[in-house]
């Protein structure tokens, strides 16, 4: 019965490793997502690993020559328990496959903000401070109400800036 494995792949080497997977016939599963990096002033949006490292390929033990796969160009090594291979239950590779906006991109989205929220900002000019959740604008601009110098002050900022504080 096919189930899916954990293959730990060299740094960097995801795509490469899943491509020679496929090539040797084994279905192979690289979950990414859309990031924005900064680069010499330029914002762009590349997509990146959900799992750095780490890519699932679907066999069965029994009857495939899984062997193969470590040696395969660009993986590590396959997650074992012993000299066996580790399965990952078929859920949780569906529940992160339900989250797909096109095949293997995952869109990942914060958590909802409640108004009145607390919040802690971690990038910014007023990195360290906390501050209360007002409104949203976007899924990427909110904003918030913060307390500087006995003044209140609205701020819009990028929802990756602030972490909700328990």
């Amino acid at each position: 019965m096919k189930q899916w494995y954990v293959v730990h792949t060299h740094v960097n080497k995801e795509q490469i490793a899943l491509e020679n997977l496929e090539r040797q016939n084994f279905h192979s599963y690289y979950p990414v997502y859309k990031k924005q990096r900064k680069h010499a002033r330029k914002v762009e949006t590349v997509r990146a690993p959900l799992f750095p490292r780490y890519l699932f390929v679907e066999f069965d033990p029994e009857t495939d020559r899984w062997l193969s796969i470590q040696s395969t160009i660009g993986v590590s090594h396959l997650i074992c328990h012993g000299i066996h291979p580790t399965p990952v239950p078929a859920e949780i590779i569906e529940a992160i496959q339900q989250r797909e906006i096109e095949p293997g991109l995952i869109e990942l989205t914060p958590p909802a903000l409640k108004p009145g929220q607390k919040l802690l900002i971690t990038k910014g000019p007023f990195e360290g401070y906390q501050a209360l959740f007002e409104s949203a604008s976007d899924n990427q601009r909110i904003t918030i109400l913060l307390s500087y110098m006995n003044q209140h002050l609205k701020v819009k900022t990028s929802r990756t800036a602030v972490e909700v504080v328990d």
